[in-house]
């Protein structure tokens, strides 16, 4: 069967959405259907593209750039219209206001499944807007995915469809990838028993209030090792805070890491540190990562996803959202306690296997799309 899939950019982008939309290709590829992804340039470009990616062919549309995180592409309505004529299934990977708009005029029927991976949350001006027609597609929609029951709860939209929806999380490799015995000579000294942040340095992720915790910490005389990893439009204030806090006990690798990095320090660490502070952060895949090795992650209590993934005094611990205090209380419990750290680690690795491995999560994809055939 010829599916498309629908999404605002795809791999080698790096970013969570264009991960599972890579992921999902795969799955569907194995079960042998033909796969089509569209997407947009992830920077200015006035020629389309066409590419063959892992038995994957992709189309990646001319843009003239992204603005609100979003491509502005006037020839991806042609290429959609095109594509999807030619699909027997389409997928909607959402929120992607051009793909939405676009899908609304579509002069033919085709069947489609929306993919929900969260509300718009930063362009507040632009959202009712949005979401009036985010609400068409979902109606017109044969069915709604989403990664968490939370988020059919919280979403302000996908919430009045839930005759629509099923639960189809995100997922990892059914053993975690194998990591580098010896340190990757690319990064530089490690710390022992240090907690990890590794993400996309944004304004959602919750840095500065690691940055905060760390100095309440200090005050107190407690020195807890952290590496912080990532890059991002907030790469050059956290290098300046940590300055002006001299947080030594901070290693900062300002840039992304390649997956042997990335294996070797989740493999490594005592635990995750992932405190997001707004609901933009709908799941957290690199939980999943990081619990496939074994490590307790210390989350917090958005109404999304996230700390459903790993679960407070079960998996790691939960806290509230932009609380340094207990921030740091999380921090300094699983930090000076190995045996608890091991418990959680072990409840993290079952969880992983029981919930969201590959295997697991693949089934539920392919059950979705089974009864198009």
């Amino acid at each position: 069967m010829k599916i498309l899939l629908v999404n605002k950019f795809y791999s080698p982008t790096i970013g969570g959405v264009e991960s599972v939309v890579r992921q999902h290709a795969q799955f569907l590829g194995d079960e042998g259907h033909q796969i089509t992804v569209l997407c947009c340039s992830d920077r200015r470009s006035l020629r389309t593209r066409f590419e063959e990616r892992g038995g994957v062919r992709v189309i990646r549309c001319a843009s003239f750039g992204t603005y609100f995180s979003m491509p502005i592409s006037p020839i991806f309505v042609v290429w959609l219209w095109i594509l999807s004529f030619k699909s027997k299934l389409v997928f909607f990977h959402l929120p992607f206001p051009i793909a939405t708009l676009s899908a609304l005029t579509l002069p033919f029927r085709r069947p489609f499944i929306v993919f929900w991976h969260s509300d718009i949350v930063q362009q507040k001006r632009l959202k009712p807007i949005v979401q009036f027609f985010q609400h068409c597609l979902c109606r017109k929609a044969e069915s709604i995915l989403t990664t968490s029951p939370q988020l059919v709860e919280f979403s302000d939209v996908i919430s009045s469809y839930k005759e629509k929806l099923k639960v189809v999380p995100l997922s990892v490799p059914d053993s975690a990838p194998q990591a580098p015995e010896k340190k990757p000579p690319t990064l530089p000294t490690m710390p022992e028993n240090y907690g990890l942040f590794l993400g996309r340095l944004c304004y959602y992720k919750g840095v500065d209030v690691i940055l905060e915790a760390l100095g309440l910490l200090a005050n107190k005389g407690v020195s807890l090792p952290v590496v912080l990893v990532g890059d991002g439009p907030l790469k050059g204030k956290i290098a300046q805070a940590l300055k002006a806090k001299r947080l030594n006990n901070v290693v900062y690798i300002d840039r992304h890491v390649d997956e042997d990095e990335k294996n070797w320090l989740l493999m490594n660490a005592s635990y995750l540190l992932f405190p997001s502070t707004e609901p933009s952060e709908a799941f957290g895949i690199i939980q999943l990562e990081a619990m496939s090795y074994g490590v307790p992650v210390i989350n917090t209590d958005l109404p999304t996803g996230v700390p459903w993934v790993s679960e407070h005094e079960n998996t790691g611990l939960t806290v509230p959202v932009r609380d340094p205090d207990s921030l740091a209380k999380a921090m300094e419990r699983l930090a000076g306690d190995e045996t608890e750290r091991k418990v959680m680690g072990r409840h993290a690795l079952q969880r992983v296997s029981d919930m969201f491995s590959d295997s697991t999560v693949s089934g539920l994809l392919v059950d979705q799309v089974s009864r198009f055939r």
